[in-house]
């Protein structure tokens, strides 16, 4: 009968107590009927004990009336007050019942030992007003260490298509930063700290990003083509540096801006548009030549070599070739083409880079102002035997027989003077031409025979 009843103790205490347990569980619920549990935070806020309507103006009065700071480090760079600045309006009657309700499901445990954490979805917050506040401070004005995405580009050193790592700035996204900020206040939170990486602007695309490595990949092979375009002893190189941000991938597809194929071939009409314009060229001896505008040059066709050059970088050419160009005169200048020098009085001929003719001119007669107009011009036709007249006020005051006759601006031209005895010196000064560049017999053949419409004459 002892053994039985020494039995039976531990068991009557453990029912004893489990009983005792059980009361105060019930007890306790019963107490927090209507009521939070203890240790009920919700929105950084304790609201054990407090019914809804408690819990409701507690919050209201820490959430509407309080501030939230920001920090860089230890310096304080901004304070928001958020009835104000913030404008945080909370309604979270139904959710705090919610909160309630869901608590009396919670098991003992839970209730009388747990530490119950909530955050408010009914809190909110002016983003728009924040964001403005936020736009106008120095420290998010400063963009002078931006972050970077990862990007495709031509690398010069290494002749090859590669990709530029993403870069993690210094800078922030006044949205972006704001809706960190109201994060972090529904989590009940009253401050955060700057140097915390994860407030500043992030990468939206990384180094190893499929989509990059596939056009990495794609444009690589597309880069390949060197065009040299020329015009009138002038040049411009064409190669991956110059063209390669012209490049789109799309859809697996390598193709070009039209656009800013269009905006280089539009700059280059400082280079190659030269009619009308001052010129210098080379002579085959090395000395530069520079003469007044006129006639001769050239004018690039836009449409005609975008579509040119675009063909030309897809199939990855490699040449050199004319620009597309309506040309006043041939695209032979420093080579082959026709000098003439007041000054010296002497008209020089050089033919695919010789000079094959250098003879003693009289031009234009200065003293009655008729000298022969400096400039760069062409041979416009050629006649052999020709008629020259001349006319003033309507009626001829001259009329002239030569053998050659090359015309190149405004009624000058070149031509023999079978009337003249001596050409050079200082003739043209009293007894020069009505403007034209009078030659002996045999250069002004020579002239003739070697040079064709539309060869330079130059006139200095």
């Amino acid at each position: 009968m002892t053994f039985l009843k020494k039995r039976k103790l531990p068991i009557l205490v453990f029912l004893g107590i489990i009983i005792c347990l059980a009361a105060s569980y019930f007890a306790y619920r019963h107490i927090h009927a209507n009521t939070f549990y203890g240790k009920t935070i919700i929105n950084g806020v304790d609201v054990s004990s407090q019914t809804v309507k408690q819990a409701q103006s507690a919050l209201e009065a820490e959430t509407t009336n309080g501030v939230f700071t920001i920090l860089k480090g230890n310096e304080k760079v901004l304070t928001l007050h958020l009835s104000d600045d913030a404008e945080t309006k909370l309604d979270a009657e139904d959710e705090l019942k919610s909160i309630k309700k869901k608590q009396d499901t919670q098991n003992v445990f839970t209730l009388l030992f747990k530490k119950k954490v909530y955050g408010l979805e009914s809190v909110s917050y002016n983003h728009k007003k924040i964001a403005k506040l936020l736009a106008g401070q120095s420290w998010v004005k400063d963009q002078s260490n931006p972050t970077r995405d990862a990007y495709v580009t031509y690398d010069q050193e290494k002749k090859a298509v590669t990709i530029v790592k993403e870069y993690y700035g210094t800078n922030y996204n006044p949205q972006d930063l704001t809706t960190k900020i109201i994060e972090a206040m529904r989590a009940g939170k009253t401050s955060i700290n700057l140097t915390d990486k994860k407030y500043y602007v992030q990468p939206t695309i990384k180094s190893n990003n499929q989509e990059l490595v596939k056009k990495k990949d794609a444009l690589g092979n597309a880069v390949g083509a060197t065009i040299t375009l020329s015009s009138q002893g002038k040049q411009a190189v064409v190669d991956a540096p110059v063209y390669f941000n012209w490049m789109k991938y799309e859809n697996g597809e390598v193709s070009l801006y039209k656009k800013r194929v269009k905006k280089y071939v539009e700059s280059l009409k400082k280079t190659f548009n030269t009619y009308g314009k001052p010129i210098s060229f080379t002579l085959p001896n090395g000395k530069t030549i520079k003469a007044s505008g006129g006639t001769y040059g050239a004018i690039v066709n836009v449409d005609k070599e975008v579509k040119a050059l675009s063909k030309d970088i897809l199939e990855k050419k490699v040449v050199t070739r004319a620009i597309n160009a309506k040309h006043y005169g041939n695209d032979t200048l420093g080579k082959t083409f026709i000098l003439v020098s007041l000054a010296n009085q002497r008209v020089t001929a050089y033919k695919n880079g010789k000079k094959i003719l250098t003879s003693s001119v009289v031009t234009g007669n200065t003293s009655l102002g008729r000298g022969t107009t400096a400039g760069a011009y062409y041979i416009f036709y050629k006649s052999a035997p020709a008629v020259l007249r001349g006319f003033e006020n309507g009626k001829q005051t001259y009329e002239s027989h030569v053998d050659f006759w090359m015309p190149f601006h405004n009624g000058q031209g070149l031509h023999n003077a079978p009337w003249r005895g001596a050409f050079g010196g200082t003739i043209y000064r009293y007894n020069g031409s009505h403007g034209c560049v009078n030659m002996t017999y045999s250069a002004a053949q020579t002239i003739y025979k070697n040079f064709k419409v539309g060869t330079p004459v130059i006139v200095i």
